[in-house]
């Protein structure tokens, strides 16, 4: 008996050391959750983040956003209106339903019908969607879009059935995808667990269970990692690179973003709801007054002290390997007398007071960011108070014009101009899904018509040098004020193997534990 007994616990010891672990966990330490799981809800990269891994798009980014088949085995392009996606056969929904192109079809349409999509100007320019068989989809344009396929990057697909049976609404907290991961369960402000999807069409992913904590305090988010209490952590504060450099265990990553942050200006109305005007009128409707502001702030100095270095002057509003960008398009130096001059020019010499609107936890140093301009333009006469609240509040506000100045970021996903041009600079049409992101309301008629003939025009090298034209206009009007452009890092665990993406996007189906 006693024999037997200790082969038994002999045979047990040895599964126990021979078979791989069964559940793996990671912890990611986010600087910010997302807003919904609803995938057309809203265009943020935290909220599109966890999005793209309980679904999956028609097509998908390497690393380095090279475009790479997804639920799409191959497109077609047999003439400048049509575009033909074969599906992939034998892919199934969390729920074990399977994908056909219905789902496709209905995804694409609620895109841009569903009233609450941020999403629409992703699917403004196709005129109809088409079953050919269960996985053959004929997608018809209104006119030639060179850039289809990168925007269906943006249309998760959803299940159709499931949809249908739960409603709209339901879709924010309840999602049913294609990805490699399932919510297990959201915590709002505490965590949100995902699960591994076994059957995943692309192999089951390597690490069991995902546990996002939102650690929305700077020196919390780098104790945890610190500490062993996380694995991987994003928006890592300037302050503490060298410490966590320094720190064998674990490793810092980075790569330049596609992100540019800038300021928003109501340029829309004459009496705008945040400024307080000596002459009653709205200055930042003069562009002297906005080109003042630009030449006010120090940007070098903010990067320097603030960011601890990681960031770039941005000369545009999106960074140089964006499609579209103009090396000709130099940035002013830090120039407070020139500053002051236009704003006497303009009317303004003893400046105005106005809010400027910032969230204090979506960006890097978003709230230092926005205090640093705020003396900089106490400097030339412009009496700043700073409203930096969360993510939550700000972006609602926004989204109703309800700013006179704001202080956020833009990345081009796809990393085309065109990206910018229509969901930003282009004027505001609810109908056309155009200027969804313009908080400042600008309008300029050229630019609209060139953001339209650059979504249209199939060749590469007259669309560059269009979307090159807009970006002049965009800063002879000072439609924004560009700062700097963001240096994506983040810091990981060596336990963690993960190579960082380029759009800053955590797609943990790339990710294992060693």
């Amino acid at each position: 008996m006693k024999s037997a007994m200790k082969t038994l616990l002999l045979i047990l010891a040895w599964t126990m050391i021979a078979s791989p672990a069964l559940a793996q966990t990671m912890i990611h330490g986010a600087a910010s959750e997302p807003r919904a799981l609803d995938p057309y809800f809203y265009a943020e990269t935290p909220t599109n983040s966890i999005n793209y891994n309980i679904y999956d798009a028609l097509v998908w980014y390497d690393h380095d956003a090279k475009l790479i088949p997804g639920l799409a085995e191959k497109w077609e392009n047999p003439d400048a209106l049509t575009w033909l996606f074969y599906l992939r056969k034998g892919v199934k929904f969390h729920d074990g339903s399977d994908f056909t192109a219905e789902d496709v079809v209905f995804s694409i349409e609620r895109c841009g019908s569903w009233a609450r999509s941020g999403f629409k100007d992703s699917v403004r320019d196709i005129a109809k969607v088409e079953i050919i068989d269960p996985y053959k989809v004929k997608i018809t344009t209104k006119a030639p879009f060179a850039i289809l396929p990168d925007m269906m990057v943006r249309v998760m697909i959803m299940s159709k059935a499931h949809v249908q049976k739960t409603g709209d609404d339901a879709q924010a907290t309840n999602p049913v995808g294609t990805g490699a991961y399932k919510l297990k369960e959201w915590i709002k402000g505490d965590h949100l667990t995902l699960t591994a999807n076994a059957a995943y069409w692309r192999g089951a992913p390597r690490i069991e269970t995902v546990n996002l904590r939102p650690l929305t305090n700077d020196a919390t988010r780098t104790a945890a990692l610190i500490s062993s209490e996380v694995h991987l952590i994003d928006d890592v504060p300037a302050r503490d690179l060298d410490r966590l450099n320094k720190d064998d265990r674990l490793e810092v990553t980075s790569k330049p973003g596609n992100r540019t942050m800038m300021l928003y200006l109501d340029q829309a109305r004459q009496n705008s709801p945040k400024v307080d005007s000596p002459t009653g009128k709205n200055p930042l409707q003069d562009v002297r007054v906005r080109r003042a502001i630009h030449l006010g702030i120090n940007v070098e100095a903010i990067i320097k002290h603030i960011m601890n270095g990681v960031g770039e002057p941005a000369t545009q509003t999106y960074p140089r390997f964006i499609y579209g960008y103009d090396s000709s398009i130099t940035r002013p130096g830090h120039n407070l007398q020139k500053a002051k001059e236009l704003l006497k020019e303009a009317g303004y010499p003893n400046g105005f007071g106005i809010t400027l609107d910032a969230t204090n936890d979506r960006y890097p140093n978003d709230e230092q960011v926005a205090q640093a301009i705020a003396a900089d333009l106490s400097k030339i006469g412009i009496k700043v108070k700073v409203n930096a609240i969360p993510k939550n509040n700000f972006f609602p506000m926004a989204d109703k014009a309800d700013v006179s100045m704001a202080f956020a970021g833009w990345a081009c996903n796809p990393p085309d101009a065109i990206r910018f041009l229509l969901p930003l600079a282009h004027t505001y049409d609810q109908k056309l899904g155009a200027g969804r992101y313009n908080y400042g309301r600008y309008s300029n008629p050229k630019v609209d018509a060139l953001a339209q003939e650059a979504s249209t025009n199939m060749d590469p090298k007259k669309r560059l040098e269009i979307m090159s034209t807009a970006s002049r206009l965009l800063m002879e009007d000072m439609a924004f004020v560009p700062l700097f452009n963001l240096v994506n890092v983040f810091a990981k665990s060596k336990k963690l193997d993960w190579v960082q993406r380029i759009d800053q996007y955590t797609w943990y189906f790339d990710m294992a534990l060693k």
